[in-house]
């Protein structure tokens, strides 16, 4: 018996039940999976390991300096790399038309959120320490 067939034979309500339990069970994997628009894609460098960060020979992915004891660094939230708060401010704050705002080691693009965590980190930073820069 073909499915258009199995079709004809079921009545209306039987109909209006399954089509209940089949979108019943596509919401349940729908949230499951989640937001795909939230997906993480696939940092296309390896992230360090923690080995890695801890290292002694750390440096900022923007300005090429070395990452010292007292520096204030973010890891990047797409490749994991490290990068001075300062630098990152001078990225986010800088006009779009002469510097892309993108991470400085995998140039993946920062979301407006991101933007926005790393101006108050540093707003938040040269508040409470005006040596900042």
């Amino acid at each position: 018996m073909k499915a258009t067939e199995k079709l004809s034979t079921i009545d209306s309500e039987d109909f209006e039940q399954i089509s209940i339990s089949i979108l019943a069970k596509i919401r349940e994997r729908l949230e499951d999976i989640g937001n795909p628009s939230y997906k993480l894609s696939k940092a296309s460098e390896p992230v360090p390991e923690e080995k890695e960060i801890k290292s002694s020979s750390l440096q900022c992915v923007a300005c090429l300096m070395p990452i010292s004891a007292g520096d204030i660094a973010i890891c990047m939230p797409c490749c994991g790399y490290l990068c001075h708060v300062t630098c990152m401010a001078k990225i986010t704050n800088s006009h779009r038309t002469f510097m892309n705002h993108a991470c400085p080691h995998c140039t993946a693009d920062l979301t407006i959120e991101q933007e926005e965590i790393f101006s108050k980190m540093y707003s938040t930073l040269k508040a409470m320490n005006k040596n900042i820069d």
